[in-house]
């Protein structure tokens, strides 16, 4: 599942649990996220895409309305290797 990979991604480094508490959720809620067994609500979706700063199709692992994608505008909490490689090209 995209949104399971695409999450992982924007927490980097981070632990769950300091990641869950970012997003005000539990360890194990967001495991289940991450793991593909379950997917946030609408209102946690958005609130995950604006504190990345990332696009919500992005984040659902969708085509973008606006053909802009999420790595490249990503704030992670750690770092990804997607997010890294943008930065670089951009440098």
């Amino acid at each position: 599942m995209k949104f399971a990979e695409n999450l992982k991604n924007l927490r980097g480094k981070s632990t769950r649990k300091d990641f869950a508490e970012r997003l005000g959720i539990r360890p194990n809620t967001l495991r289940n996220y991450e793991e593909g067994l379950s997917l946030p609500n609408f209102e946690l979706g958005l609130t995950i895409s604006r504190i990345f700063n990332v696009d919500p199709f992005w984040l659902l692992g969708q085509e973008s309305m606006d053909n802009e994608t999420g790595p490249e505008k990503a704030e992670s909490a750690g770092s990804c290797k997607q997010c890294e490689s943008y930065k670089e090209e951009l440098a």
